[in-house]
């Protein structure tokens, strides 16, 4: 009899002291946010935190992975390379991934998920709820302003964030039209198309030191005084996060 309870608290036990490594800022972000901070053990370079880095969670190493000693790897969608993460199944790590469900939904969709892996769905639940009483909280916004979130704007020209990004979700939510929301994912988008009004330019902050200076050279140089510069961190408005309503509510103060 005491053998037979002992096996069947195996699986308990052995869940509740998992070694984790996460991948994709928001994964390590709504792990945080469940209270499974204490499980984590590893992250790639783009999420919060003082673990070890184990470099861009789309360029995966197996080595550095391995050498950690995780139990699970509970990855963001476009973690990678796919013969990685199927050579870290094979040494007998669980290798749990995400589905790519944009928008406010697919983030909901991700705690529940997560929630369910932490063996916290009550807390995922409320996460949801407090995320849902937080931006029906926000006040309207005034007028219907016009936004780009540049990724890139350079020589090379400008790459904005469209439709099924997380920047236009944001944007959506702040109440204001996403200038590049006619095409999906992070596309070039035309210097002349910029002529037909833009409010605000978001960037994420690692994309220059002076933001505002971006003004001063092609091809934001077309719009002259109306041009209006903003960085932001990008593990706040880049991540499929559960700081939703921080990171609208600093679109909105990024506003001129």
């Amino acid at each position: 009899m005491t053998r037979l309870l002992g096996l069947l608290l195996l699986p308990t036990l052995a869940w509740a002291q998992p070694k984790l490594v996460t991948t994709g800022a928001s994964v390590t972000q709504i792990v945080q946010a469940l209270g499974g901070d204490t499980y984590i053990v590893g992250t790639d370079s783009t999420s919060p935190g003082e673990h070890p880095k184990l470099g861009y969670f789309r360029q995966l190493g197996a080595e550095g992975v391995l050498s950690l000693a995780p139990t699970e790897i509970w990855a963001a969608p476009g973690t990678g390379p796919a013969s990685v993460l199927a050579q870290l199944a094979d040494s007998g790590i669980r290798v749990r991934q995400l589905p790519a469900e944009p928008g406010l939904e697919g983030l909901f969709n991700h705690i529940q998920t997560l929630g369910q892996w932490l063996d916290k769905p009550d807390r995922a639940e409320a996460l949801v709820t407090q995320i849902q009483a937080g931006l029906a909280a926000l006040p309207p916004l005034a007028g219907k302003p016009k936004a780009l979130f540049l990724l890139g704007a350079g020589e090379r020209g400008l790459t904005a964030a469209g439709a099924q990004t997380w920047p236009d979700t944001l944007m959506t939510l702040a109440g204001i039209d996403n200038l590049a929301a006619s095409q999906n994912g992070y596309k070039a988008f035309s210097r002349e198309m910029l002529l037909a009004g833009v409010d605000l330019i978001l960037v994420p902050e690692h994309l220059s030191s002076d933001p505002q200076a971006l003004c001063q050279s092609p091809p934001l140089d077309i719009l002259g005084p109306r041009c209006h510069v903003r960085a932001l961190p990008a593990d706040l408005v880049m991540s499929q996060g559960p700081a939703v309503v921080e990171a609208v509510k600093a679109i909105r103060h990024a506003l001129p």
